[in-house]
């Protein structure tokens, strides 16, 4: 993994450290309030983000074995897919992780075409599944006349399924020829990647292949695995929510999850680094203006337990890769 990669992500770490920090003094949170978790909620939010982690390992080998020749080891697909999401966490929304994780797949032998567009797939996955999930959330909050709330999500919502479509529509050979004339575009922009550049044009008939194949009906039984897969993922951040409000006297799931797509749909927008304070700032919203309850510290102990930990089993997933690669390295040098 290249040094200037991890410098910013450890500049990211520190940016949203930062940022939870200036909100706790901000609105005068307790720290004894944040800082208390009971071991059943360390071992619920600990579990719950391991199955978080292997729900992604999980469909990231399913789309491995189907679409690359390979040979891969479900371990090596759980530490790719696990330390790739450290860099989702620590840079800005979009296409970090998918970066990591092409890179990682070119170091292991894969085509670039073929790296990128597995990637891709389960950036399209996730979208479609969260934004779909996302609606009801934005409904609810039109129901109790929340309209600017409402509004964002439910825009930012349709923005994510249009798009998503847009690229499962074009992924029919005939259609995709519109990759290459983005190409010079985005060539002469100054901090283009050339690698991803090269891909747009040399890839569009790997990206038709795969994205085509997993949404047509020959790959029914694998999408719907795909889709449930994407469903977990998405739901157990939900869930060490509602486990959190639990504690605070509040047992609707279903709330829950709701505040918890409010957060997400904000923290999408590319302006922190992994949507640090905006998506704190779209659950609390969603939990004071929609569900009636005000609690910050609720949120930061959310945060906690959902970032923190998982950034410290991805960093630690980063490190074992990263210990794998040097090794493999020396060795070919020798």
């Amino acid at each position: 993994m290249k040094l200037n990669y991890i410098k910013k992500s450890i500049l990211g770490i520190i940016s949203t450290f930062s940022i939870s920090l200036i909100i706790i003094y901000v609105f005068n949170i307790p720290l004894h309030e944040i800082t208390a978790f009971t071991l059943q909620l360390l071992l619920l939010s600990l579990i719950i983000s391991l199955i978080r982690l292997i729900s992604q390992a999980v469909r990231f080998y399913i789309l491995l074995r189907l679409f690359s020749n390979a040979d891969f080891k479900f371990s090596e697909s759980i530490l790719m897919r696990g330390s790739s999401e450290f860099f989702a966490l620590t840079t800005l929304p979009f296409l970090a992780d998918e970066a990591a994780r092409t890179f990682m797949l070119i170091e292991k032998g894969l085509p670039p075409t073929t790296s990128f567009s597995i990637a891709f797939t389960e950036l399209i996955l996730d979208t479609v599944v969260g934004a779909i999930l996302s609606f009801p959330s934005g409904l609810y909050a039109l129901m109790l006349i929340e309209r600017v709330l409402a509004a964002i999500i439910l825009l930012i919502s349709l923005l994510q399924i249009t798009l998503s479509l847009m690229f499962i529509v074009f992924s029919k050979e005939k259609r995709i020829h519109f990759l290459e004339k983005i190409k010079p575009f985005i060539a002469g922009r100054k901090h283009s990647s050339q690698l991803i550049t090269s891909m747009l044009k040399d890839g569009a008939r790997e990206y038709s292949r795969i994205l085509g194949s997993i949404f047509s009906t020959k790959y029914i039984v694998y999408l719907t695995l795909l889709v449930m897969l994407t469903i977990i993922v998405i739901l157990t951040p939900a869930i060490i929510l509602y486990g959190i409000l639990l504690e605070y006297g509040y047992n609707s799931f279903l709330n829950a999850l709701y505040a918890f797509r409010s957060g997400e749909i904000l923290g999408l927008l590319p302006v922190t680094i992994g949507g640090a304070g905006l998506t704190e700032a779209g659950v609390y919203l969603y939990m004071e203006r929609v569900l009636g309850i005000d609690s910050w510290s609720s949120v930061i102990k959310w945060r906690i337990a959902t970032y923190y930990i998982t950034l410290i089993i991805t960093s630690s997933m980063l490190v074992l890769i990263s210990i794998k690669y040097f090794k493999r390295s020396l060795t070919q040098l020798r």
